[in-house]
């Protein structure tokens, strides 16, 4: 009799076991399914490197936000088709961010590429939903010939 209360305790046990483990891999998978689109989200980037090819042609097709971060000397070396000029070190450089349209795409540039994509993080992180990035800069559009307005 002890040998079969011993039997049946141990099969409850070995039941709800197995009963507890497929539960679990359904929340799993559950969970799993429920964080893909995140994941998608996180892995389609706000912020795009471009080459002075592409932002050319990007600039070129429509009246677009383009945004010159460099400094006021570096202005007078000329700026690109009429851009928006924010010193990137102006103490109120965010505040004039906030005078952009979040839900348009920005074009961004400096000099040499390293300002203007502090400038992109930055606005991603304000909400900003499409930016590019001007891979090399001003020098690299210089060297590249392409047309320049002081």
């Amino acid at each position: 009799m002890k040998k079969l209360f011993f039997i049946f305790s141990l099969l409850g046990v070995v039941i709800t076991a197995i009963g507890c483990s497929n539960h679990q891999k359904q929340v799993n998978a559950t969970e799993a399914t429920s964080k893909i689109p995140l994941l998608e989200k996180q892995n389609k980037s706000v912020i795009e490197d471009v080459n002075v090819e592409k932002f050319s042609t990007l600039i070129a097709e429509k009246k677009v936000q383009l945004l010159d971060v460099r400094t006021p000397e570096e202005w007078q070396e000329g700026i690109i088709n009429e851009a928006i000029k924010m010193n990137y070190y102006d103490d109120n450089f965010s505040e004039q961010l906030k005078t952009l349209n979040k839900n348009e795409p920005i074009y961004v540039y400096c000099k040499s590429g390293n300002r203007s994509r502090k400038a992109a993080t930055q606005m991603e992180e304000m909400g900003f939903t499409k930016i590019y990035n001007l891979v090399g800069g001003f020098s690299a559009w210089r060297g590249a010939a392409k047309n320049v307005s002081k």
